[in-house]
């Protein structure tokens, strides 16, 4: 069996695009025998017809080698964005298949194939560090792609680091992050509230409304209470430019560990409420028991 890896470049020129052409296709016509397909195809139109040609290539051959891909979808548009990620994780069942990429919307096409079609995927993080291109992160993705539990997970390590530098009398160091942590907790809050609170129905970057989700959605007014106060809080210490009027201290680290584990209690109480809400209703969707006289 194969699997998939997804590298994601936070970098956009790490890479360098080359491509060799060992066949091509003519037009099928007695009047336009001698034009170029590359005059008449678009640039995406093109890349999605070699990788079409590459996959139709190597079903023939007889070995089942990796394959890589850097950058497939570069200048497709959504509509096959989406097809060739559930394609390419399709190929990742019989072989290991390498992607690069730094298109976040693609990565999530195919995290979510990955997952439909139960395929091992694994990614890493790729940037321009101090030693040069090709700073590898393994088992992380772009900020924007993490799921809530690794924003909490990573917000954690920067809590630690807060910790230690507060132990160590540096201040400054601990408020600046601090800061960048509250700054991540109120972009936490909105995930929960996409991937939790909504169970995903409408996801930014997704491609559909998940109606069948809905079955697990229940929004009480405590919620409301609980987001209101915790998105203000986040808001008012994470503002790009205080006003000095307010004068407000930057909280410790054990403040931001219980704000941090709010969020985390908050994720818990919905997950819970949200398995007694889809069994209600799935009772909703049954034929109520005949009466036998």
């Amino acid at each position: 069996s194969g699997n998939v890896l997804i590298f994601c470049a936070l970098c956009p020129d790490l890479w360098v695009h080359s491509r060799t052409t060992y066949h091509y296709l003519k037009l099928k016509s007695p009047t336009h025998s001698n034009v170029s397909v590359s005059s008449v195809l678009s640039e995406g139109e093109q890349c999605a017809v070699a990788i079409a040609s590459f996959l139709a290539e190597i079903q023939m051959s007889n070995h089942r080698s990796g394959i890589v891909f850097d950058d497939p979808v570069s200048s497709l548009d959504h509509k096959w964005r989406y097809r060739v990620a559930k394609r390419l994780v399709k190929e990742g069942k019989v072989r290991q298949v390498l992607i690069f990429t730094h298109d976040i919307v693609f990565l999530l096409a195919v995290q979510n194939e990955a997952a439909i079609q139960g395929v091992p995927l694994k990614t890493h993080a790729l940037w321009y560090g101090p030693l040069g291109a090709g700073m590898c992160d393994s088992d992380n993705v772009p900020w924007e792609a993490k799921n809530i539990n690794s924003r909490l997970d990573c917000i954690d390590r920067l809590r630690k680091d807060a910790e230690l530098e507060f132990n160590s009398d540096n201040l400054e160091k601990c408020s600046k992050l601090v800061l960048k942590c509250y700054d991540l907790l109120r972009k936490s809050w909105e995930r929960a509230i996409e991937e939790i609170l909504f169970n995903k129905v409408i996801l930014r970057f997704g491609p559909e409304i998940k109606t069948q989700s809905i079955n697990g959605v229940s929004v009480e007014d405590e919620d409301y209470k609980e987001i209101y106060i915790s998105m203000s809080k986040c808001s008012e210490i994470a503002s790009h430019d205080i006003s000095p009027a307010i004068n407000k201290p930057v909280p410790l680290p054990d403040e931001l560990r219980n704000d941090i584990a709010s969020l985390r209690n908050f994720i818990r109480i919905l997950k819970d409420r949200r398995n007694i809400t889809e069994k209600r209703r799935h009772q909703l969707l049954k034929a109520p028991p005949a009466r036998i006289k």
